[in-house]
């Protein structure tokens, strides 16, 4: 039997102000989709036109540095206290980041934890 290593809390200091607030995002249009595999599924947030830009601009700079450190980099997804996504971007795909994006979206672990994250965007 393989055996696990113990489960670990891992504590992020924020150094900067999020790029993207609950005031960048449609709330009414968070809602969870299918994935792409059996059994996944996805959470969707529609930005705002404001959030776009603040997201192209995020996605920007991630993919610059990715780019000058020859390493993919992420953007974390936080709502309340928690990681709930941790997307990387590659900068050989989006050198320029990501412009005009009308939506995020990413997975969750179960159908569960997507109803559970679209509450919690839609400040339910």
């Amino acid at each position: 039997m393989l055996q696990q290593p113990p489960q670990h809390d891992y504590h992020y200091a924020i150094r900067k102000v999020p790029a993207l607030t609950g005031g960048d995002i449609l709330r009414d249009s968070v809602r969870t989709i299918p994935g792409t595999a059996a059994g996944e599924h996805q959470v969707t947030v529609a930005l705002t036109s404001a959030g776009r830009r603040s997201f192209a601009r995020l996605t920007k700079e991630v993919a610059r540095t990715g780019g000058r450190d020859q390493g993919w980099h992420h953007v974390a997804v936080v709502v309340g206290d928690e990681i709930v996504a941790f997307p990387e971007i590659d900068f050989d795909v989006y050198p320029d980041g990501i412009p005009n994006a009308p939506a995020i979206q990413f997975p969750a672990a179960s159908a569960a934890d997507a109803g559970d994250l679209v509450d919690r965007l839609r400040g339910s």
